[in-house]
């Protein structure tokens, strides 16, 4: 019969130690940082409920198009909520009481930072069904971004925002 005998002393002191090394040995992750694009919320009275859907690489992660086909995900820079949330949200308080309880919803088909030439933030949308009166049926806007850092990338994409509250006629 084989016996086994427990590790004990200096061996099984070193063993610990050298364990303890390789789970240590890795480096950090680098912190998510959060960005919010959404403008400030004034002193609006009535923010209206819109539904609002979205292609599924739209998600918190910065998506950003790297190629005529190609997107990446940058999970260490991420939006404060899904896209379609904060659209939906940022539709709301736009259009606010031009609503008057009707139901309204949006179809968010982008919501990207283009990289395949000067930095650029892109967010564009549909009203499914008919648009609100003085709205366009497509929200189609762009902004440059100062540079290709995730902070001008951010502050672009609110410009964009703006710009497409501009089209909704705020």
């Amino acid at each position: 019969m084989i016996s086994f005998r427990p590790i004990r002393g200096p061996v099984a002191a070193l063993s610990c130690v050298a364990l303890a090394a390789c789970l240590s040995s890795s480096p950090a992750l680098p912190p998510v940082r959060w960005f919010d694009p959404l403008p400030p919320a004034g002193g609006q009275a009535a923010v209206a409920v819109v539904r609002a859907t979205a292609a599924p690489h739209l998600r918190q992660p910065f998506a950003v198009r790297v190629g005529p086909r190609e997107f990446a995900l940058d999970a260490g820079n991420q939006w404060v909520d899904e896209p379609a949330a904060l659209c939906s949200l940022f539709v709301g308080r736009t259009l606010g009481g031009r609503l008057a309880g009707a139901p309204c919803a949006i179809q968010l088909e982008a919501f990207e930072l283009d990289v395949t030439g000067a930095p650029r933030a892109h967010v564009r949308f549909a009203f499914v069904g008919a648009p609100p009166a003085g709205a366009p049926p497509v929200v189609d806007a762009w902004a440059d971004a100062a540079n290709r850092s995730p902070v001008a990338c951010a502050e672009a994409m609110a410009q964009a925002l703006a710009l497409a509250g501009a089209q909704l006629g705020s």
